[in-house]
């Protein structure tokens, strides 16, 4: 007897969950700590890491995030799984749920849009791994994932809850689901604003067109998502992290208009759904009107999201743009033929296709980055190192803090993980060129105005001015930024897109 069309989609959809978190697990084996990662390893004090002081204990997490809270931002509860992930020093934990969380994710986008096959989740992974901003950061990276995907999950979840129970008046249950709203709510700011704005209006217009009480599980969610959001925003440390990001009173019309241009030229996915939503309007294949209604849930967390974001600007990571992105991708799968076989196989190839040579790009950082690790298992202050550069595209893919960051000099919180003082990251030819023979600082190496470089070296140096002399050969006191003591004189270190200033 043949399976009819229903049980074969069925049968190939258990095949390609497991397919798709092995191939993701991979890309997260290959993934290193990177950044937050190594710093969140260590107990936060007033204003400054304490490198004395790991993370051993609950105990420990819950004092940090005090002083997260206070200085640093009001995301404690998703800074708090990140310290306790890092705390377990086995990154093989993480790995596991990111991969299994990866196709939860899948699985909730096509649960909003209404249609779970096995062709709509091999084109929302397709699309997931072409047009995502940053993918590394959303999707690899320990706590760019722990903000993004996870959030991203417990976002989807409570939206679904939120829509299936709009007419539930239970009293307890909507104390228990405001509780989860409130964590959730707190989370991520760069989901949370939209998100609350869109729940908030959906149930005012929902009270003004039916003339009807609210009923108490959706207020209780909308409710306490509000409080969570206006927990995260108290947190005096956001307001710390938007001066130190340029966000200010000296913010004008020109700022917010560059923002506008930022956000808007951003967008991936976003774009994809309004031409298909215009093209089948034109065609008269869907009635607009009736597609606005159905999705205003997440028409409204899109609009209110770009709008906050655009008032951030250049601030604003590009990995925030993921969550508008993601609910375009949920009006997207409506709009698609999810049930068209060759939809799937084309999915699956262009999935392949873009896979393997971010498999490979994986492998080659990951490659890098136990280089690096060897080097400095093996050295006690300096370490001569030459990190790759990449690509755009390859950027795009590993994300801005999954890659090496060769901009950067004094890695002090990758020392202390692995129990190291302070180091000084250097190319190689900074030892060769002007640590030995002090031959860097010529003609042939000039990039602008009193600054030197080559091609193939990301860094750039620059002499410093007579006037200072420092006997140690590591120091970051001029002007904040920093600069290193060679025999053949002291040189600020720069990169080609200006100098780095000290981050406090």
């Amino acid at each position: 007897m043949k399976a009819n069309p229903k049980q074969r989609s069925g049968r190939i959809l258990l095949f390609l969950l497991p397919a798709i978190c092995v191939a993701i697990g991979l890309l997260n084996w290959l993934t290193g700590e990177f950044s937050d990662d190594y710093a969140l390893a260590f107990t936060f004090d007033a204003e400054c890491l304490n490198y004395d002081r790991p993370i051993r204990s609950i105990g420990d997490i819950f004092y940090s995030q005090y002083y997260h809270y206070l200085f640093q931002h009001g995301r404690v509860v998703t800074e708090g799984i990140v310290q306790f992930l890092v705390s377990l020093r086995n990154k093989h934990v993480f790995d596991v749920l990111n991969s299994i969380l990866f196709v939860v994710y899948l699985c909730l986008l096509q649960l909003h849009s209404g249609r779970f096959t096995w062709v709509g989740t091999a084109f929302a992974a397709a699309m997931t791994l072409v047009f995502t901003r940053a993918f590394g950061d959303v999707f690899l990276w320990l706590s760019g994932s722990v903000n993004y995907l996870w959030v991203a999950c417990l976002n989807l979840l409570l939206l679904y809850v939120f829509k299936k129970r709009l007419e539930d008046n239970n009293k307890l249950a909507a104390v228990c689901f405001a509780i989860a709203a409130f964590i959730v709510g707190s989370m991520q700011e760069g989901f949370s604003v939209g998100i609350c704005a869109a729940l908030v209006l959906h149930l005012l217009w929902r009270w003004k067109k039916d003339h009807k009480p609210l009923v108490a599980v959706p207020v209780g969610i909308a409710v306490g998502y509000a409080v969570g959001v206006l927990f995260d925003f108290l947190s005096p440390g956001i307001w710390i992290r938007a001066r130190v990001n340029g966000i200010d009173a000296n913010y004008d019309v020109r700022i917010l208009l560059d923002g506008i241009g930022y956000v808007l030229t951003g967008l991936r996915v976003f774009w994809i759904t309004a031409c298909v939503v215009l093209i089948q309007s034109l065609r008269h294949r869907i009635e607009f009107r009736a597609l606005l209604l159905r999705n205003s849930l997440f028409l409204c967390a899109m609009l209110f999201q770009a709008l906050f974001l655009m008032m951030l600007g250049r601030s604003a990571e590009p990995r925030s743009l993921f969550v508008i992105d993601m609910f375009a991708l949920i009006v997207l799968l409506q709009l698609v033929p999810v049930q068209s076989v060759r939809l799937g196989i084309a999915s699956l190839a262009v999935f392949a296709c873009v896979y393997v040579p971010v498999l490979k790009l994986n492998v080659k950082n990951y490659q890098t980055t136990q280089a690096f690790l060897e080097e400095l298992e093996a050295s006690d202050g300096t370490v001569f190192f030459d990190v790759p550069h990449y690509k755009r595209s390859e950027v795009h893919y590993l994300g801005s803090r999954i890659m090496m960051d060769h901009r950067r000099f004094l890695f002090k919180d990758v020392a202390a993980y692995y129990g190291k003082k302070d180091i000084l990251v250097l190319p190689k030819r900074f030892r060769e060129e002007l640590y030995l023979t002090s031959s860097f600082i010529q003609p042939k190496n000039y990039y602008r105005d009193g600054e030197y470089s080559t091609d193939d070296i990301a860094f750039t140096v620059k002499p410093l001015p007579d006037s200072i002399h420092q006997s140690t050969s590591i120091q970051v006191p001029y002007r904040g930024e920093e600069y290193v003591s060679f025999p053949s004189g002291n040189y600020l270190l720069k990169d080609k897109r200006g100098s780095r200033t000290k981050k406090h």
